[in-house]
């Protein structure tokens, strides 16, 4: 299967639209609905090819029934991007370059809160990786790559989209209050719903995608998404003697405490987090 990046029908309006379509996990649609809701104008064979063998590479439907049904396996719309974030984590081939030129600019000092330019940002990349093929997983990114990679990060929700060709370092508020979501199921410290911050972002670099500028400090953008769960009341921040602790905007927690008031994300097993 060649680069994601390089498909650029398959991504944006058209990801959304089978979506969209697509019954609930279990159910399934055929072939001939799908075309007709995607191709009112007439079968475009190419793209349909294309757009089948993305969603089947990727583990987004199963098909069957003789290849003429698709069956969605996820649970709803976050846990399609939920899904194609852990799916990209896991990537061993070429495509782990969108994480790793996500990594690289949570790194950039000057990255925190700015609106950045896609055809700035690229070049940049490109240079930092040099000679180190295998840090680059061999792929040199370019302007209609890294339109691409806009576009799918910014349907997961790992980027806040400014213009067509820019974007903020900001999470999505659903994708953030998910993830803690799932920390409190898989890490909780004692019978109340409370999450070691520092253990969280561990489990979370290394399950899901990069969230720190460096060590131990959390990126601004993902800093300032706990922060505003942390105004709604959805969590608390806590500092626990001289437990571990992470930079938070320059304030140091240790534990995030679930409050009463605090609704989180809630994941079938078929959405493969656990």
């Amino acid at each position: 299967m060649t680069l994601l990046l390089d498909k650029l029908t398959i991504y944006g309006e058209m990801l959304e639209a089978v979506m969209a379509l697509l019954p609930r996990e279990g159910e399934a649609v055929h072939l001939s609905e799908l075309r007709r809701r995607l191709f009112p104008l007439g079968l475009n064979a190419t793209t349909e090819r294309e757009l089948l063998d993305y969603l089947k590479y990727t583990g987004l439907v199963a098909v069957d029934f003789g290849g003429e049904n698709l069956r969605a396996v996820w649970q709803d719309a976050l846990g399609v991007r939920l899904h194609l974030l852990r799916w990209l984590r896991q990537a061993r081939d070429e495509n782990g370059v969108v994480l790793t030129f996500y990594r690289f600019l949570l790194g950039e000092q000057m990255s925190a809160r700015r609106v950045l330019d896609r055809d700035e940002v690229w070049p940049a990349f490109n240079r930092s990786m040099g000679g180190d093929r295998q840090a680059a997983l061999d792929v040199r990114l370019n302007g209609p790559k890294t339109a691409s990679w806009l576009r799918l990060v910014s349907f997961i929700g790992l980027v806040r989209p400014e213009r067509s060709n820019s974007f903020v370092l900001v999470p999505s508020i659903e994708l953030t209050e998910a993830l803690v979501g799932w920390g409190l199921r898989r890490m909780p410290e004692g019978p109340e719903a409370v999450l070691s911050l520092s253990r969280w972002v561990e489990a979370v670099e290394q399950e899901w995608c990069p969230v720190t500028s460096k060590s131990g400090v959390l990126h601004a953008g993902w800093s300032d998404a706990l922060e505003y769960l942390n105004r709604r009341g959805v969590l608390a921040f806590q500092m626990h003697g001289d437990a571990a602790g992470v930079l938070v905007n320059g304030r140091l927690v240790s534990h995030l405490r679930l409050t009463a008031r605090g609704v989180v994300y809630q994941l079938t097993p078929s959405a493969a987090v656990d």
